[in-house]
Formats: structure tokens, sequence, C-alpha cells
């Protein structure tokens, strides 16, 4: 049931629903009509999308308590790779801003050139434990920047424009790009407010970390399963992906993890729905409801297309 419908009448209302979208859309609202009537109550509850995002935490804080744990890669070479990798992310940033003019890529080659010959002579594991070296230089610079925003209130947008100042350098160093597109994703506010879990500040840098190797190993080999699961679930859920990328991501989901650990059919049914294919959402909302009747999520997808 869903409400005091039958499952039957809920589809068929669903089916009326978008046909009167389509007819709307169509221009078929009479000439002086509000423009705004759509915006009412009932178009807003008319919408299809997963709950807020919220991590497994649970599944995560042991496998970072272990990898913390492990013994920390020292030397010479060891703090070569971490300058080369801080001057990628440095010219990275450069690029995305529109203020670089060297050759990038010679950048990128050495730093990746020294990372190779770097865990040729290393225990895949001492990648992981290089990984906490490098997010501690990466937390020091974030909250850095989100502190000074927040204490000078100052937009982060404008220090971002001074990468001369030497604390603005030094999150570049850190953290490439990330802060820029924390910003359009909205993990930040304007003012240096973090607006997510910290974790999941985390989670990313680390998807980052292993996504940079796979070219020498597959991301699906070096990074936790778990913390790569949530990963690719935010990327679908939350990262406001365009909709070919949301696919793959979705297809990327189900090929790793199989579609018992993810309503694989009911992100298909939001990613249609968000592109604004409400028929094809209607479909892959059927499919899940198939796979997985009982699901609440699906049943409130269900819910929210056959509203009147």
């Amino acid at each position: 049931m869903t409400g005091n419908l039958p499952r039957y009448l809920a589809w068929a209302l669903a089916i009326l629903f978008l046909a009167a979208v389509a007819w709307w859309v169509a221009g078929g609202s009479s000439p002086g009509a509000d423009s705004n009537a759509a915006e009412g109550p009932a178009a807003a509850e008319a919408r299809l999308d997963f709950p807020p995002f919220e991590l497994a935490i649970d599944a995560l804080e042991p496998i970072w308590a272990e990898e913390r744990a492990l013994p920390r890669p020292s030397g010479p070479e060891t703090d070569d790779v971490i300058d080369a990798w801080h001057r990628a992310n440095f010219v990275t940033a450069m690029v995305e801003l529109d203020r670089f003019d060297g050759d990038h890529q010679a950048v990128i080659d050495d730093w990746k050139a020294q990372l190779r010959a770097w865990m040729d002579l290393r225990d895949p594991a001492e990648y992981k434990a290089l990984s906490w070296i490098a997010w501690e230089s990466f937390e020091r610079a974030f909250q850095e920047i989100l502190r000074r925003a927040s204490v000078t209130d100052t937009r982060l947008e404008d220090l971002l424009n001074d990468p001369l100042d030497p604390d603005v350098h030094l999150q570049f160093e850190a953290c490439g790009g990330f802060l820029g597109h924390a910003l359009r994703l909205g993990l930040v506010g304007e003012r240096g407010e973090l607006a997510v879990r910290p974790e999941l500040v985390l989670v990313l840098f680390r998807a980052k970390w292993f996504r940079d190797i796979d070219d020498l190993h597959a991301m699906e080999r070096t990074m936790p399963g778990p913390e790569l699961r949530e990963y690719r679930r935010w990327l679908i859920e939350d990262a406001g992906l365009p909709f070919d990328a949301r696919l793959r991501a979705i297809d990327d989901f189900e090929a790793t993890f199989g579609f018992r650990r993810f309503p694989v059919a009911f992100a298909q049914a939001v990613a249609h729905h968000d592109a604004g294919d409400l028929e094809a959402a209607v479909a892959a909302l059927a499919e899940a409801d198939r796979v997985a009747p009982d699901n609440p999520i699906v049943t409130a997808g269900i819910a929210a297309l056959a509203a009147p």
C-alpha cells in the first residue's frame, strides 16, 4: 500500500500526473495563466529524491583507526614525494583558476614519476600510511583557511583570488582545487562554515588520493571497500553530477557492489527525474518497486510521483 492507495492506483495517478506535466510544458496552460503556478504545494510535493545523505561512520572509523596506526614512511624520498604532490596540487588549482601559463602537465608527470619510483620499493600498505601524512597537511591548511574566512568575515572566494598570500598558497599546495569545488557543491559556506560532517571531507580527500594512482593500482583494490562504497554512494546521491556522469556512477556502483547493497533502480529513477524525463523516472521506479517492494525509500518515491 502507498498511504491508503493500492499500488496499481498509485501508479495510475503517477501516470496521470506525468500527462498533466507534459501538457503544461507543451504550452497547454491557458493564456494569462500565472507562470508561477507550478511552484505551488502540489509541484513541491512531486519530488523524487534520496533522503539527506549520511555517511556510514561506524563502518569507516575502524578502517581509519587501523590505517592511522600503520608505521609512517619517512626519509628523503618520502619528503620528495610529498613536495612533488604539493607542487602538482598548486599547479592544478592554478590551471582551474586560469592563472598558470607554464607546462602544468610536466609538473604532474614529475609527481607521478616520483610516486612510481617510491611505490616500486615499498609495500602497497605504505601508500595508505602515506595518505595520512598528506591528509594531515590537507586538514591543517583547509581548517586554517576556513578559520581565517570566519574570523576576518571574508568571503572564501575573495581569499582564493590571492594565491600569493601565504595561507592561501599553502591551502592550494595541500588541497589543490578542492575548496573551490566545495564552495560550488555547498560543502562549505562563503564565510568558512563547514556545511557537512568533517568525515565526508576526509572521504573525498581519500577518494582523490586513491584515484590518483588508479593507473598503477585500481582504486577498487586500494581504497577500502566500505569507504569506496560511501564515496560512490555520495557521487550518486549528493554530488550534483550531470545526468550521464550520474548514470555511469550508478553503473560503477552496481558493478562493484551489486544492487543488493544499494537501490540501483531507484537511483536511476532519481537521475531521470532530475533530468526532466519523468516517463523514464516512472519506469525505473516501477523496476525499483519490483526489486524491493518493501523499501521505504522506494515507497516514498511512488507516493511523491503519485501526489495529485
